[in-house]
């Protein structure tokens, strides 16, 4: 780059909201920090375990509730946060492995194939214990 030449930033794409992760991860922090604000809200209105008793008694009611609201806060956010980055492919996934177990099709309970069914370990062992040859 000359010494002349002056870089200009186009702001129009770096918007956030746009990016379909940031996008995602915002909505799932949403949802967490809405869940971690029903539960305290919760717990004071139920005062479960006289937890509000406790909160209100305290020298600092106000330091009490937020260590409190932050920790939830920060659980709750990357919980939902991960499960949202978890079930990213999950569609994907659904498509090639087809389930394992009983399944409802055409309106009637059909077991899987043999194949597809894991044995136990019950029926591993009864297996070992008929092929073992006492010497």
């Amino acid at each position: 780059m000359r010494a002349d030449e002056v870089l200009v930033l186009d702001h129009s794409n770096m918007n956030l909201l746009r990016q379909p992760l940031f996008r995602l991860l915002a909505v799932n922090l949403a949802i967490g920090e809405f869940a971690a604000v029903l539960l305290v809200g919760g717990l004071l209105a139920i005062n479960l375990g006289r937890i509000r008793d406790l909160i209100l008694q305290d020298d600092s009611p106000v330091l009490a509730l937020g260590v409190l609201l932050s920790g939830l806060l920060i659980t709750f956010g990357s919980a939902a946060m991960g499960a949202g980055i978890m079930l990213l492919g999950q569609d994907d996934r659904a498509a090639h492995n087809p389930p394992v177990g009983p399944s409802l099709r055409n309106g009637s309970l059909s077991e899987p194939p043999a194949a597809a069914v894991k044995p136990s370990f019950e029926t591993a062992f009864s297996r070992y214990k008929a092929n073992r040859t006492v010497g």
